[in-house]
């Protein structure tokens, strides 16, 4: 018996390292799990952490005891509080992390959250004046052996409650979830209750629990991650596809059309001039598609091309009515492709175009001392009203798929960040920050 006490608290003692690896790892990339199954998840390990470490303490007194064992003991005492109260957090956390799963498609009642809580907290109370007292769930003796008490199978049912309601729920909201989701709460709700059931069947005296919710914990762990990694793909796809609607909205016929006229006045008027624009032209629409089909970072040095490219064209369609002044101090960062462009046509198309003696655009890059890149586009057109703005970005998201874009990209692709400022009659000044 000995031996296979021993063999538990190895067990046991493997699976806190494993779970204190995936706890430092799990604070260290926090941000890239779901909110409310971060938080979850983050407290249902340091539950189980503390199950397999309060069970580890309670089986070396009981080693240490040889047979004798004393239960005025504190050591024996709160170890065994804390295996308890450690024990139905779990269930309550287990519970939480499939209930927030299932919430996470679809709106389901939090009469369930009351519910396990309170099953949950009169468990614990149960068990705390139990270890306490010595009485009413279990009683120990001197010989290490133990006899149930009139509150045992009462609280038995309430861990099997719990999990009951873990499987009412994955049942009644089957078709809410998706299969590979059913398939690891499955695991997760059943674990534990085939352990405990197999106990009870078989009388097991080696506590084997701790080991299984940790087992249960790991599993929840992989999922998170498998999640993250389907959701980073979905939205890989779906920046690619808007990468694609942006393409187009750039590329619009009217702009086409009226460049094709103004080249076809050049071909008459100056030839040599025709010429460079029919190039430029030529170069704006290669990077546009470039773009469409690019899926990295590009450099800054293409990006500023770009930009110069359709800058370029613009003065050619409105002469004198745009000022442009460039103050480039540094190239050396990495952007998603387009996306300066549909900012500087926003200057010129609201801003500047709809000023009556046009304007000025500025452009401005430079390199901080922390390594990070500040792009500055700014204009001295007819500002607007940035609180607006958005509401109207809001209610017709899709329509507006450049500036929305952009910033999305910056923040999924290379985590930069965009601030809008701008003033009515005065201009609009727009911020990108690169990280180094």
């Amino acid at each position: 018996m000995v031996d296979i006490e021993w063999i538990g608290i190895s067990m046991e003692i493997l699976m806190m390292a494993i779970l204190s690896v995936i706890l430092f790892s799990s604070i260290h990339i926090r941000t890239t799990f779901p909110r409310q199954l971060g938080v979850v998840f983050l407290f249902l390990i340091g539950a189980v952490l503390l199950e397999l470490f309060s069970d580890v303490l309670n089986t070396s007194i009981l080693l240490e005891g040889q047979g004798n064992l004393d239960v005025t003991d504190i050591r024996w005492i709160v170890s065994s509080i804390m295996i308890y109260v450690s024990y139905y957090a779990v269930l309550f956390l287990f519970f939480l992390f499939v209930y927030l799963t299932i919430y996470d498609r679809i709106e389901i009642p939090k009469g369930y959250i009351n519910v396990v809580f309170i099953l949950s907290m009169f468990a614990v109370i149960l068990w705390i004046v139990s270890a306490v007292t010595n009485r009413f769930v279990i009683t120990y003796y001197p010989d290490e052996s133990y006899t149930p008490g009139p509150f045992y199978m009462p609280i038995t049912l309430i861990g099997y409650t719990v999990g009951g309601i873990i499987l009412f729920m994955s049942i009644r909201y089957r078709k809410s979830v998706d299969r590979s989701d059913l398939f690891w709460i499955f695991i997760v709700s059943l674990s534990p209750e085939i352990v405990a059931l197999a106990r009870f069947i078989w009388d097991i005296e080696t506590n084997i629990m701790p080991t299984t919710l940790g087992f249960s914990a790991f599993c929840i762990y992989n999922y998170i991650v498998i999640r993250q990694e389907k959701k980073l793909v979905e939205q890989q796809i779906r920046i690619r596809e808007d990468r694609v609607r942006l393409m187009v909205s750039q590329i619009r016929p009217h702009f086409i059309f009226n460049m094709l006229n103004n080249i076809y006045v050049l071909c008459e008027q100056d030839p040599m001039k025709a010429q460079n624009a029919v190039g430029e032209f030529a170069d704006y629409l290669r990077a546009n598609l470039d773009a469409a089909s690019g899926t990295e970072l590009i450099t800054g040095t293409r990006e500023m091309e770009h930009v110069t490219h359709y800058l370029r064209l613009e003065k050619i369609r409105f002469g004198d009515d745009i000022q442009i002044e460039s103050d480039i101090e540094t190239e050396d960062f990495s952007i998603p492709p387009m996306t300066l462009q549909p900012i500087v046509e926003n200057a010129i198309k609201h801003g500047i175009c709809m000023k009556e003696n046009g304007g000025t655009i500025r452009i401005h890059t430079q390199k901080e001392k922390d390594g990070k890149t500040v792009i500055t586009i700014e204009d001295d057109g007819v500002g607007f009203d940035v609180e607006a703005a958005k509401e109207r970005i809001l209610a017709d998201e899709r329509s507006h798929v450049g500036i929305a874009n952009v910033r999305e990209r910056l923040q999924i692709m290379c985590h930069g960040s965009m601030k809008v400022e701008s003033t009515p009659g005065v201009g609009t000044c727009v911020i990108i920050s690169l990280p180094g």
